[in-house]
């Protein structure tokens, strides 16, 4: 039940995020309403859905027809998708322009951090703020800036 629900809550979590990089400010709250109907009509449709199929055609085949439509999104998404966070799309731009002086100029989210830095700088963040006070936090958020 854990590893769904870690794993299940991923989605909800960074589309807020996908949909703000990839809408303008004044497109924003409409793009948000419609990604916030998907927790609210998936529990509804999905045990209509399923107790159709299971119905029909068998239990065995909910599990498949579901196997089967996220091997389809995968298959289709991971080639299509693209990156949305902007400061990365400025610095690959100006990689493919040439301009390499830009491109050094150009920082990405870790900043000038290692890469275990900034991996254990957002490791340590949630327990921090679950249990820490406002003086961690504080420190925390400095730290995580430089």
């Amino acid at each position: 039940m854990f590893i769904a629900g870690f794993s299940g809550s991923a989605p909800i979590v960074i589309g807020g995020g996908s949909v703000s990089d990839l809408f303008s400010a004044k497109d924003q709250a409409s793009a948000m309403a419609i990604y916030g109907l998907g927790p609210l009509i998936g529990p509804a449709v999905g045990p209509v859905a399923g107790g159709f199929i299971a119905q029909s055609i068998g239990e065995k085949y909910v599990f498949v027809i579901i196997g089967a439509l996220g091997t389809v999104s995968m298959v289709i998404g991971v080639p299509l998708l693209q990156e949305t966070y902007a400061p990365i799309i400025r610095q690959r731009r100006a990689l493919a322009d040439g301009d390499l002086e830009k491109a050094k100029n150009l920082r990405g989210p870790m900043g000038n951090t290692s890469r275990s830095q900034y991996i254990l700088a957002h490791l340590i963040r949630p327990p921090m703020l679950l249990f820490g006070s406002k003086q961690n936090l504080h420190v925390l958020i400095i730290t995580s800036n430089e």
